[in-house]
């Protein structure tokens, strides 16, 4: 899930890359990215999130630059890819540099979009590049030195015209590697609800999604459950407000929506009865918006 999708876009586009990294007590998120508007206009970006809020670094579209066969993205002095990070990242908000190697990724089964990856005109796509590596160096977050070194690193990917106009997304690495995220899906002048969850849990994969029966009982602010067969996935969450980001609208990076990329999350996944594990981390990330509503 490492390609390029937007070389023969024009307008109304986004794609952008999650980099995420922690240990045991620090998270720190980085999004590369690029967005057209509807005149064609064309932009770069990277924005950082981290314990002590989020910044967005603004580039021209000629700083940026991808190896379409491997996941190689370039943003100026900053570089993200298969091997590792470089940062380079100065702005009026903040100073952020380092180097971060990246272990072997794990990369899930099969695309977490299933056959609605084949759909055209969806309004926003997803992709999991890695759900679990390990990490070596540190990030410098305005004159504080953060260690990554024996941490562990997730990857993510989305592209497209907008975000949902309501969804949650959560991610944690802790005893197991949990994704999920809940969409209000705009589709042939409808709207569904859509869920996509995978799971690694002691060397296996579980997948929770729309196309294979899966669906979101509840979902809100404080967390969601998941029911699939026999399997069951919970969330509960103290998310706070979250951090705010910059999210795309018709291609355009000027909607608001707000990230806690560390916050307390407890996961719960049944198989029947039978509870497989039942986690709490204060490194889990979240995030739900829902902008119909205000």
């Amino acid at each position: 899930m490492s390609e390029y999708h937007g070389k023969y876009k024009r307008k109304n586009y986004f794609e952008g890359w999650y980099f995420k990294c922690q240990n045991e007590g620090n998270t720190i998120a980085l999004i590369p990215g690029i967005h057209m508007d509807k005149d064609g206009r064309r932009f770069a970006f990277v924005q950082a999130i981290g314990p002590n809020g989020s910044h967005w670094f603004a580039y021209p579209y000629e700083a940026f630059s991808i190896d379409s066969k491997n996941l190689c993205v370039t943003v100026g002095e900053n570089v993200f890819s298969k091997r590792g990070m470089r940062l380079r990242l100065s702005g009026d908000t903040a100073e952020i540099s380092g180097e971060v190697q990246f272990g072997e990724f794990t990369p899930i089964a099969y695309d977490i979009m299933g056959p609605f990856a084949f759909v055209p005109f969806m309004e926003c796509r997803h992709g999991v590049v890695s759900m679990h590596h390990l990490l070596q160096g540190r990030i410098d977050w305005n004159g504080q030195a953060v260690s990554f070194s024996g941490g562990q690193g997730y990857i993510e990917k989305d592209w497209g015209v907008s975000f949902p106009s309501a969804y949650l997304w959560t991610q944690c690495s802790q005893e197991a590697d949990i994704m999920a995220a809940i969409a209000a899906i705009p589709f042939c002048g409808l709207q569904f609800t859509g869920c996509i969850c995978a799971v690694r849990y002691r060397g296996k994969e579980y997948r929770l999604a729309t196309y294979l029966g899966g669906r979101a009982l509840r979902w809100g602010r404080d967390g969601f459950e998941l029911k699939q067969g026999k399997y069951s996935l919970t969330g509960s969450f103290d998310a706070g407000d979250g951090y705010r980001l910059a999210a795309p609208q018709g291609g355009e990076m000027i909607r608001t929506i707000h990230e806690n990329a560390a916050c307390f999350g407890r996961y719960r996944f049944y198989e029947g009865n039978n509870l497989l594990f039942d986690i709490a981390s204060n490194q889990a990330s979240f995030e739900f918006s829902d902008a119909a509503r205000r």
